[in-house]
């Protein structure tokens, strides 16, 4: 959402206000997935920033490199609300939207608490939206990028 706030105003503004475009680029100061990364790195089995792709993408590379499927809670899974508006208005699964500063990990359920309580110890925001399933799970390997059209077509309106 950065990205087009800050390349496609124009597009954005047939969903949202300028102060609520303005607020996402402050966005750019929140994607660092350090913090989240140390805590989790002695629990997690594997942890992904899915930028390129987007959240369905990170699980996808998951999914091919572990060789296990990922059955996914898609209710689960924390969209900010200015981002689910664009979704809607401009049409696009923001699941596929680039997401840098999110941090995908996969945990063992054996140490799933103790990782839980860690990053609520540490004030870090979290959501549990699957589980690692044996065959194929509900979430394709290969995924569509949406950033790129909707930078096209912000762009056609400039």
């Amino acid at each position: 959402m950065c990205i087009l706030a800050n390349d496609c105003r124009q597009l954005l503004r047939r969903c949202l206000s300028d102060p609520e475009i303005d607020g996402i680029l402050q966005w750019s100061d929140m994607m660092n997935v350090l913090p989240e990364s140390r805590v989790l790195r002695e629990w997690a089995v594997f942890m992904h920033d899915p930028t390129e792709g987007g959240f369905l993408g990170g699980l996808g590379e998951i999914s091919r490199l572990s060789g296990l499927g990922i059955s996914l809670d898609r209710d689960a899974v924390t969209i900010d609300p200015l981002t689910l508006s664009c979704s809607q208005c401009l049409e696009f699964d923001p699941l596929r939207l680039i997401s840098s500063g999110v941090l995908v990990a996969v945990v063992p359920g054996r140490y799933l608490d103790d990782a839980l309580g860690a990053l609520k110890d540490s004030g870090i925001s979290f959501s549990v939206v699957g589980e690692m399933v044996a065959g194929e799970g509900d979430v394709a390997v290969e995924t569509q990028e949406e950033l790129w059209g909707l930078l096209a077509e912000g762009r056609s309106l400039s």
